[in-house]
């Protein structure tokens, strides 16, 4: 009886911190039932007072149980903040997919004719008192205003000028919606968004409108190019950042498997290999499976801040992986 109170007694912390295995916390309930003085004991733990690193209880250093019970509390944190992370960066992955631009085709029904305006400018001199001496006409400023239809959420506009530095200007459109504009949004809720208006010499620009589809861009005002249109291909750039992350995965996992038996190097190349996972993740999410873009500007930015979440996420999934099987150690360590 004595010998069984003796291996109680070694086990009752593992019990009262419920980090025991099914079968020990049945032995000790077991026991418990019938032996008053191991009863007390186990009173006497679950006290909440504080306990000397130093000092031996029942034959067990209680600074391996202190350990283990901060990291049991540290992978408590570390488990709600990966789920934080993961629920925000799945949130802006949504939010991006449903504001993913939607490049609308020309036709007269998302845009409307351009206008062609003109406008007086007058100018007014003074004398020092103030009377006005001389008012007249300066001129007329021209400007060319291109209008769209309620269904266009936004357009953007490029630049770019002649190659012969005739300082002829071509313009373009792009008009875009979005799943969320086109589905959620009502249609008496739809504005209409505020015309595009160049006031400069009409002579002096082109502007055409970008299918982004492949097919050649429409001009809408001015003189077309001569010999040829113009087609607006895709960005190729995140693409090709796809492929670097890639690579660079496949050299991380042969550094790892050279440095295999060095711990703390292997450690840090496996944080590192974390982010090109992180950022081929992010890539998938904003873009799918397509390597090309319309919108480089603004699909990069998202990536890299969702890829970030990710492998601030990752991180903390490495951590408690390692806590996890220091936690399996030291309990063996008490059961044995």
């Amino acid at each position: 009886m004595k010998n069984e109170c003796g291996i109680i007694k070694d086990l009752l912390p593992l019990y009262a911190e419920n980090i025991a295995s099914v079968e020990t916390v049945e032995f000790v309930e077991e026991h418990l039932k019938t032996c008053d003085a191991c009863r007390e004991e186990y009173e006497r733990i679950k006290e909440p007072k504080p306990i000397e690193t130093d000092t031996l209880q029942g034959g067990i250093n209680t600074a391996p149980l202190l350990e283990l019970r901060r990291k049991i509390r540290t992978k408590r944190i570390q488990t709600v903040a990966v789920t934080a992370l993961l629920v925000i960066a799945l949130l802006i992955s949504a939010f991006a997919f449903l504001t993913a631009p939607e490049y609308i085709p020309y036709s007269d029904e998302h845009v409307k004719d351009t206008v062609f305006g003109t406008a007086n400018v007058s100018t007014i001199i003074t004398d020092s008192d103030g009377e006005v001496t001389h008012n007249f006409h300066t001129g007329k400023l021209k400007y060319v205003e291109v209008s769209f239809s309620r269904e266009v959420k936004g357009y953007d506009l490029d630049c770019f000028y002649e190659t012969d530095d005739s300082g002829h200007k071509y313009y373009c459109i792009s008009a875009y919606t979005s799943i969320w504009y086109r589905l959620f949004t009502k249609p008496t809720e739809k504005k209409q968004i505020d015309p595009l208006r160049l006031e400069e010499d009409p002579s002096s620009f082109t502007i055409y409108y970008a299918s982004n589809n492949g097919a050649d861009d429409v001009c809408i005002y001015g003189e077309p190019l001569e010999g040829s249109g113009i087609i607006s291909l895709p960005r190729l750039v995140l693409g090709y950042y796809l492929m670097i992350a890639i690579a660079l995965f496949g050299i991380l996992l042969a550094a790892r498997v050279i440095f295999r038996k060095k711990e703390n190097i292997k450690v840090w190349i496996e944080r590192i290999m974390l982010y090109p996972i992180s950022y081929t993740i992010a890539h998938l999410l904003v873009l799918g499976f397509s390597f090309v873009t319309y919108s480089a500007t603004r699909d990069f930015p998202l990536i890299i801040f969702i890829s970030i979440l990710l492998w601030c996420g990752l991180l903390l999934v490495h951590s408690i992986f390692k806590n996890r099987r220091e936690i399996k150690d030291i309990s063996k360590a008490f059961e044995q």
